[in-house]
Formats: structure tokens, sequence, C-alpha cells
């Protein structure tokens, strides 16, 4: 469809993503995740910044970089999969042209630090490349959405995936005097157009989301006794075993006294359960494992569950 398209804007059509990033269809299907379940992740959707505000004409609806994010976190809370929280009216970039590299403030990572005070534990920001009208074979206008997506673990801000989304709406408009998230916009040609874009978005966070390692914060330590950021909100439950090495990655290096066939023990169980909140206490043992205030441990991956 974008065959013979002239520029209206003095814009620069943003750099295509590297290999591994896919190019979105508008009717693919999507793909069950092999390992749903719970207990649920949670995530922080912040806002999604232009590329090219200028692309957006003086009088219409200016505020796409932050109901980009808030539709997003609604549609993934609507999924029931996942958790959401959103930070909509923050921005992770210190400009949309520096994404995905993340905005860092007074030694820190401002995502890491949003996403503690949301108990997330991993943060979905991005970035619109393209939301200007172009014409179709010179003739017909037609309005490119082209979004940019981005998957960060939030303890340590690593860059974990990474989508692009586009759609195409010829005569696509802004109208004036409806605003995004209202039922009138929801049945307008560019309602229904964006509103199928923020679906393919939540299907893919659910999709990659549900597959990676759940994780805990320490909160206190007191000898063999660990206080930790989750409970039964998040579907955490007594027996559930930790580990300090994440799963899919090789356990500590054994102790010499060890034998080679003995198998590595879980970090910590859990053994009492609050709402927010659980206890879990390191089971005795000759070579306790050291854990500190703010460590993160995982859920020992014993059924394949975070194995995409």
């Amino acid at each position: 469809m974008l065959g013979g398209c002239i520029a209206q804007l003095p814009t620069q059509r943003a750099a295509q993503p590297n290999a591994t990033t896919a190019q979105s269809k508008p009717q693919a299907q999507p793909v069950t995740p092999k390992c749903q379940g719970l207990p649920k992740r949670k995530v922080l959707v912040t806002a999604f910044p232009m590329r090219y505000p200028e692309q957006i004409k003086s009088g219409e609806f200016m505020g796409w970089a932050q109901v980009t994010g808030e539709e997003l976190k609604r549609a993934i809370e609507g999924k029931g999969r996942l958790l959401a929280s959103s930070a909509a009216y923050r921005f992770p970039f210190a400009s949309a042209d520096k994404a995905p590299a993340l905005e860092q403030d007074q030694g820190g990572v401002l995502i890491s630090r949003w996403a503690a005070q949301e108990n997330a534990q991993y943060v979905i920001a991005g970035v619109i490349h393209d939301f200007g009208v172009s014409k179709l074979k010179g003739v017909i206008p037609e309005r490119q959405m082209h979004v940019e997506a981005y998957l960060y673990e939030a303890h340590s801000t690593t860059l974990l995936a990474r989508q692009s989304f586009t759609r195409q709406l010829p005569f696509g408009g802004i109208p004036k005097s409806v605003a995004p998230g209202t039922s009138e916009f929801a049945a307008s040609r560019l309602g229904e157009t964006f509103n199928s874009l923020i679906d393919e978005m939540a299907l893919w966070a659910d999709d990659t989301l549900t597959c990676l390692p759940f994780s805990v914060s320490v909160t206190r330590v007191d000898e063999r006794r660990l206080s930790l950021d989750r409970g039964s909100d998040a579907g955490i439950t007594v027996g559930m075993a930790l580990q300090s090495w994440r799963p899919g990655s090789a356990p500590p290096a054994r102790h010499p006294s060890v034998p080679a066939t003995a198998k590595p023990q879980p970090t910590a169980i859990i053994k009492h359960v609050e709402g927010k909140t659980s206890i879990a206490e390191i089971p005795p043992q000759r070579f306790p494992p050291t854990v500190r205030v703010g460590d993160v441990l995982f859920l020992a991956d014993t059924d394949g569950r975070n194995k995409p």
C-alpha cells in the first residue's frame, strides 16, 4: 500500500528496526503463549513521545504521547493476563530520537525508579515515529501510523524486546471535536484504526511478558527470614521456591565440598503470604546464600513456565 507515496511534510521516515524487529500486519492472528499462568507479571507503561510533533496541525488533538500509553495500559489490563500501571505523563527518553536509550537522572535510570514506585517488574515504553499524511500514488491522502514499542526489565533496565506496529488510513483526518478515549472517537475511522494498533500492541505485550521470569525484590533481611515486595495479589502462594539466578541461566558455582551430583537448593521458600507482601525463609544448609535488601529473586523454573 505504500508504493508511490509522496510525503507532504518535511519529515523523514524513521530508521527501520533491526533484523530482530518484525513489521506488524493489521490482520495478523495472535499466537497463544506457551507459558501463560499465574503469578501475573506487572508492567509499567510510559508515554510514547512523537518523533515529529509538527505532523499534528494547529487545533488538532495533541496528546498522542499520553493517550497511547494510557490506552495501551487499559488494553493490557483488559486482557486479564498481566497487571499494569500507567506512567503515561512520564517520558523515558531525553528526546524521541534518542530511543531506545533511556534517560538517566542523578546517577540512575528513570524507568527503574518509576517501576519501583509501582512494584512493576517490566516497563513498556515507545516512540511514535510517524503520524503524518502522505499521498498514496500521489493522489489519495493517507495517514501513516508507525509506533515502535520497547520492553525493558525494570531492575536492570535491560532492553528485552522491541517491535514495530504500523497502520495506514486513507483520508485519515483528525477530528477536531472528538478526543481519543471517547465513544465518538472509537466509532470514527481514525479511532477504529488507532485502537486496532493499540490492541495489537497489547497482544504483543501479553505474548512476550507471560513467558518472562517472575521476579520479587527483597525489602528486609532478618537472618534466614526474607521480606518480599509481592504477595497473594500477584499470585504468590506458600511453598513457592525462589532462586537468586535467573531462570534459564546457570546456578552459582558449587562450593568445593558439595558433590557434583547435588541439585542446587532454592535460595528461599515462601512461608507466609499477605496481599502485597510475603515472607520467605532460606533453607538450613552448610553454605547459605548471601541475600541483601534490594536483591532480586526469581520464582524457580520447576514447570517450564518461564521458557518461551
